[in-house]
């Protein structure tokens, strides 16, 4: 099989992980990164990527990203108000998509990516781990089986730190 090409948009603090956690994985390949500035995004491979071999490209421009990297797939942490466009140049580029929350800014907006992945037939996912923790779980169960009696409203407090 063969690895799966991966570019980066958005090389902020946020998709460091990200970055760490997709070069670790032996089926993927990182490709490119880009950001508002080529030194903004080669800054991001020398701390998060140092080793890479083949190092990946660093972009300024997006569409410059997908046409020179043809990834099969792209990571988006970019500014909120940010993620439908990038999301339908990713799209448009025939790449499966993997945006941080919140997916868009606007709810047509919501519906214009929906229409777009199902015409492309491409993998779309949010980056929104929360609910999948061992806290949430716990909760879901609690719920599921009145373990607290039948439930008329649940409220939750998120904080990290």
């Amino acid at each position: 099989m063969s690895k799966i090409r991966l570019g980066i948009i958005g090389c902020g603090g946020n998709s460091s992980g990200h970055a760490r956690r997709m070069n670790e994985n032996p089926d993927v390949q990182i490709v490119g990164t880009c950001d508002v500035s080529t030194d903004i995004a080669n800054g991001y491979i020398d701390r998060n990527l140092p080793e890479l071999d083949p190092r990946p490209s660093a972009f300024d421009n997006i569409p410059a990203l997908l046409d020179a990297t043809a990834p099969d797939a792209v990571l988006i942490s970019t500014p909120h108000t940010l993620h439908f466009e990038h999301s339908m140049h990713a799209l448009n580029a025939g790449c499966h998509v993997l945006v941080e929350k919140p997916m868009v800014t606007a709810a047509q907006d919501a519906y214009t990516l929906a229409e777009k992945v199902k015409e492309t037939g491409k993998v779309f996912t949010i980056g929104y781990n929360t609910p999948c923790s061992a806290n949430f779980y716990y909760v879901r169960e609690c719920v599921r089986n009145q373990t607290l009696g039948k439930l008329e409203l649940v409220t939750g407090y998120i904080t990290q730190n």
